[in-house]
């Protein structure tokens, strides 16, 4: 790793870079983390520090020169009328990302796609893909979708796709993801369950796109390494999606940090941090035994590995998997007015808007229960505004730590209403204790439709995914982000909710706040929540606006025209 970052500086140094340069430093940073490491140059390991901080300042540099956009709303988020623009523009970024590799790659001439979409992680990762794969199914396309079991009936039923399982029955919440800081800590918690269910894991991703068919790879990160080895193995187009702007070091930017680093720094320093954040998740994949497993599945597809001198074994990429490693292109699915696009950003990063509210038709929400509609008159009748709202959704370390249990304990003590949405409550409904008519009643629900509820509420406590954020934001309802992981982009949300005046920010993960930071944060809420919904209001009217699923629909359809069709 440190070798490849060495020859990435001299590289950088020796030669005003371009943009593509500069990507193709960062692929070689991906190849070090077990994947191919082209050239015969390994032996420089003495340099790693000056070699990690002259690639970021070098990347920072070459990358503000040369650098092209692409001219559509998917690509810079400026509005554009005609649908034309946006897939002939994802085809010509698609073309520039992967260069003469494109060639490789051959789709059946049908203007129908057969995506398959790697919907893996929480649910604020799982369901904006439901919502692309629903979009797609409405414009003719067969979609098929690839998630964790405990979303099967979901899918299924619900929402009427065509479902296959990763072989992972549920997201497990290790409490190493708690102390963790930065995302190498987290992939280094995940060597024990994810490490063991690795070679499952891509068996079922190979076995879904062969039989479907598959002309094209969407993924979620937490499948996606897994992805581009079945892309590089059939010869498929693979496609990242997002859901916040990269905060781990994927794309280096000069805007914001990693999280888990500190905020204020110069964009330089912003930039090099990104870089280390690289490299110390580089480290975290050998360290967590990640390699042997890679290069175990890659072999079941009949992908090479080589033996460096040293005995380490690295899998060995195609040429195609080298650039599309280092250019993916990628969706990132939030709202657009949120976030300034970084500068690195290339045309094949393209910025859509969330997938979802307006943008495609969801599954069938069900309506309120009779007894949480009276629960809500009643609120509505006592403070002519709703009660206060505490879920922190699927981040079972919110309960396990005193997240919630603190959080509702402040809230109470506002003598408001108070809705808790806990998946593992014992019991639903209206909750009858000794504090009862001491404190604010609290109404317990293991599930309800966010996009009917929200807007009935008067304020949103959450721990910053960026899933119910977009609801809070579409329903125009303030929030607390208490973010619950530090490493995730949670306080980036979190940092943006405040800054944006869309509600308030109370602490940066990885720590419970105690009870009274609770209690002052509610205060200072409570005392401006006009002026947050004002403002709410306004983000809310512009992500209204937003066509996040049928954009990235057209992002697709481009990209694929660009890719050749079989004689």
């Amino acid at each position: 790793a440190f070798s490849v970052a060495a020859r990435c500086t001299a590289r950088s140094l020796r030669s005003p870079a371009t943009s593509s340069q500069a990507h193709r430093c960062r692929h070689d940073i991906d190849s070090s983390a077990g994947v191919a490491v082209p050239g015969p140059e390994r032996d420089h390991r003495f340099v790693a520090a000056a070699a990690g901080l002259g690639l970021g300042l070098a990347c920072a540099l070459s990358n503000r020169r040369g650098r092209r956009l692409v001219p559509c709303s998917a690509a810079t988020g400026k509005a554009v009328d005609a649908v034309p623009a946006i897939r002939s523009a994802a085809g010509a970024a698609v073309a520039e990302a992967l260069g003469d590799e494109l060639l490789a790659l051959r789709r059946e001439a049908s203007l129908t796609l057969r995506p398959l979409i790697i919907a893996m992680g929480t649910r604020g990762d799982v369901e904006p893909c439901l919502h692309l794969a629903t979009a797609l199914r409405k414009r003719g396309h067969e979609p098929l979708v690839l998630s964790l079991d405990e979303w099967g009936d979901r899918i299924s039923d619900r929402w009427g796709l065509d479902f296959t399982s990763s072989g992972i029955a549920h997201l497990p919440m290790s409490e190493d993801y708690l102390t963790g800081q930065t995302r190498a800590d987290q992939v280094y918690a995940d060597r024990g369950w994810y490490g063991d269910a690795w070679g499952e894991v891509g068996r079922r991703i190979f076995k879904a796109a062969t039989e479907h068919k598959c002309d094209v790879i969407v993924s979620t990160s937490m499948g996606n390494t897994h992805a581009l080895d079945v892309a590089e193995h059939l010869g498929l187009l693979c496609i990242a999606v997002k859901f916040a702007p990269d905060i781990d070091g994927q794309v280096p930017t000069g805007l914001f940090p990693p999280s888990g680093y500190p905020t204020g720094m110069p964009g330089p320093l912003n930039y090099a941090a990104h870089v280390l954040e690289n490299l110390r998740t580089i480290g975290a994949v050998f360290a967590g035994g990640f390699i042997p497993r890679v290069i175990a599945f890659r072999t079941e597809l009949g992908l090479p590995s080589q033996e460096l001198a040293d005995g380490i074994e690295v899998p060995v990429y195609s040429p195609y998997r080298q650039i599309l490693q280092a250019n993916q292109p990628c969706i990132y699915a939030f709202n657009k007015s949120l976030v300034e696009r970084p500068a690195e950003y290339q045309s094949w990063h393209f910025f859509t808007g969330v997938l979802g509210g307006n943008s495609s038709a969801a599954a069938d929400v069900e309506d309120l229960d009779p007894e949480l509609e009276t629960f809500l008159g009643c609120s509505e009748k006592e403070t002519s505004a709703g009660p206060l709202c505490i879920t922190f959704g699927s981040i079972t370390l919110a309960r396990s730590a005193p997240f919630e249990a603190r959080a509702l304990a402040a809230a109470r003590r506002t003598m408001r209403r108070v809705i808790v949405i806990d998946p593992k409550c014992e019991k639903e409904g209206l909750q009858e204790d000794q504090d009862s008519g001491k404190l604010g009643p609290v109404y317990w629900l293991r599930a309800a439709p966010y996009s009917k509820l929200f807007s009935r509420v008067s304020l949103v406590v959450h721990h910053g995914g960026a899933g119910t954020m977009q609801d809070c934001l579409r329903a125009a309802t303030p929030q607390i982000v208490a973010p619950v992981l530090r490493w995730s982009d949670q306080p980036y949300w979190a940092s943006v909710v405040e800054a944006r005046g869309l509600g308030l920010a109370l602490g940066s993960g990885g720590e419970a706040p105690e009870e009274e930071a609770w209690a002052e944060t509610f205060t200072r809420a409570l005392a401006r929540l006009e002026e947050m919904k004002g403002a709410a209001r306004a983000v809310s009217e512009q992500a209204a606006r937003e066509m996040g699923a049928e954009e990235a629909c057209e992002v697709l359809e481009g990209a694929m025209a660009a890719v050749p069709t079989q004689a």
